[in-house]
């Protein structure tokens, strides 16, 4: 799967946030990633079992800091149902975590893989959008999921990826909207 440009309106508005994202699949498993960020000059790189790395560093999830608010990645599809659920999400869970939204899904989850940002739900994005960032994301040590808990069944865009301390509550939050 290839995004030769993932945050297409980003870069069609000179927003600084884009990336190109290169993932291998095999049925619904992401075995291999790539995904570059020019302008910060980051490559995100894993295989599945292998790690994964930023700059050739691995990437060392750190640990869980209760002393902020958790942070999530909203995001969402064009569909007028896709929309409905992202303010559905935006009402359940903003008064217990900080809500962002980039615009650019790759890169979003190479934030979440570095630990920077505690996890990420969407309805809507499309495969090219996410094949690189899922096998970054798992071997940084989240759990990739639908909005339910169960594994990626690889037919909707229902997914929840997360640090483990907190995926068990988002999915008790947000499961009856899947």
């Amino acid at each position: 799967m290839v995004d030769p440009l993932d945050g297409t309106n980003n870069f069609a508005r000179s927003i600084p946030l884009f990336a190109v994202s290169i993932g291998l699949m095999y049925g619904n498993e992401s075995l291999l990633g790539v995904i570059i960020d020019p302008i910060n000059k980051k490559e995100y790189y894993a295989t599945k079992g292998g790690g994964a790395f930023c700059n050739g560093k691995k990437i060392m999830h750190p640990k869980f800091d209760t002393d902020y608010i958790p942070m999530l990645f909203l995001n969402h599809g064009y569909p007028e149902v896709d929309r409905a659920k992202f303010k559905e999400l935006s009402k359940r869970l903003a008064s217990d975590f900080n809500i962002l939204k980039l615009g650019t899904t790759a890169v979003e989850l190479c934030y979440i893989a570095s630990g920077s940002v505690d996890g990420f739900i969407c309805s809507g994005d499309e495969l090219w959008d996410f094949a690189a960032g899922i096998v970054i994301t798992q071997e940084a040590g989240c759990i990739f999921t639908d909005w339910q808990g169960n594994p990626w069944d690889g037919q909707h865009s229902h997914l929840l990826v997360a640090r483990p301390e907190i995926h068990t509550d988002l999915v008790k939050i947000i499961a009856d909207l899947q």
